[in-house]
């Protein structure tokens, strides 16, 4: 099986949740309430598309083509939530 490493792009929607793209696979959209939620939609629409471009035998994005028969190294963000500090007590 081989690995692809596909940027993805997500906004906020004003009504909550997000709206996920990927410069790397133009036919990529999807939707998600949580940024979890998200990534594993945009990963099930990856492999979907992939395997409707071979199906139909339609030209693949690249990232597809360049797919690597195992991941070693990658980049990618994460959400940090930052809390506020707790407030000092004194005696």
């Amino acid at each position: 099986m081989k690995h692809a490493v596909i940027r993805i792009h997500l906004e906020a929607q004003s009504e909550g949740g997000y709206t996920v793209t990927s410069p790397d696979v133009p036919d990529l959209i999807t939707e998600g309430e949580t940024l979890e939620q998200c990534m594993a939609r945009a990963r099930e629409v990856a492999e979907l598309l992939y395997d409707s471009y071979k199906k139909h035998g339609d030209s693949m994005p690249d990232v597809f083509l360049h797919a690597l028969p195992q991941l070693k190294t990658f980049d990618t963000h994460i959400e940090v939530h930052l809390r506020p500090p707790l407030p000092n007590r004194q005696a």
